[in-house]
């Protein structure tokens, strides 16, 4: 018997025919050949072997899916990594944001800001009251303005050149707490003022 050796015209693999006239199938890729004479004419079916390209699109859809998988979660790894680091750096801004009010807004200013008590217009800025050379004057007049918790301290301030000409007695500043007092700016009438005199020995 007479041996053939033709070319899948589907994969180009080389396929073995013994006679003309047989069908056979390509074993790589399924498909089925009829090979009808002498000539080698070849009639070649791609839709014979349904099952493999089922199996085949089966085993490419589970590789698809599990690649979709695989981003899937990495992509939830990152957003979770995002949010983590979101949520850090969120805290400590809220932690640095209180630090500093901390320093510039006093508890006696909180507690001010929320009294019962009759509200005073703040007759002037601390930057104002900075320029005057007694402060007798200022507290009488903030106490003519309505403020009825107004004290006085000595600050002992050094390092300016400004500093050379200050007298004993001449203002430094009116603070709330730790914060300079605002011109207009309505205040509880016995909110605690403090002005701040120099005063060197």
């Amino acid at each position: 018997m007479k041996l053939y050796s033709i070319k899948c015209p589907n994969c180009g693999a080389t396929v073995h025919v013994e006679s003309v006239g047989t069908k056979i199938y390509c074993t790589y890729c399924g498909s089925e050949i009829y090979v009808d004479d002498e000539a080698q004419t070849i009639n070649i079916n791609k839709n014979i072997n349904i099952n493999k390209h089922i199996k085949i699109d089966k085993t490419n859809r589970e590789i698809d899916e599990a690649r979709i998988e695989e981003i899937q979660s990495e992509e939830r790894k990152n957003r979770d990594n995002n949010v983590f680091f979101l949520r850090f750096f969120a805290i400590w801004g809220i932690i640095a944001l209180g630090v500093i009010l901390a320093q510039n807004f006093s508890l006696d200013l909180f507690k001010g800001l929320f009294s019962n008590a009759e509200k005073v217009s703040m007759p002037a800025s601390s930057a104002i009251y900075a320029k005057y050379s007694d402060y007798h004057t200022v507290v009488e007049e903030l106490e003519l303005a309505g403020f009825t918790n107004v004290t006085v301290a000595k600050d002992e301030y050094e390092g300016t050149l400004g500093n050379l000409f200050a007298k004993n007695g001449e203002v430094v500043s009116v603070k709330i707490g730790k914060t300079d007092v605002e011109a207009g700016k309505e205040y509880p009438a016995d909110i605690p003022i403090i002005v701040y005199y120099y005063y060197k020995e």
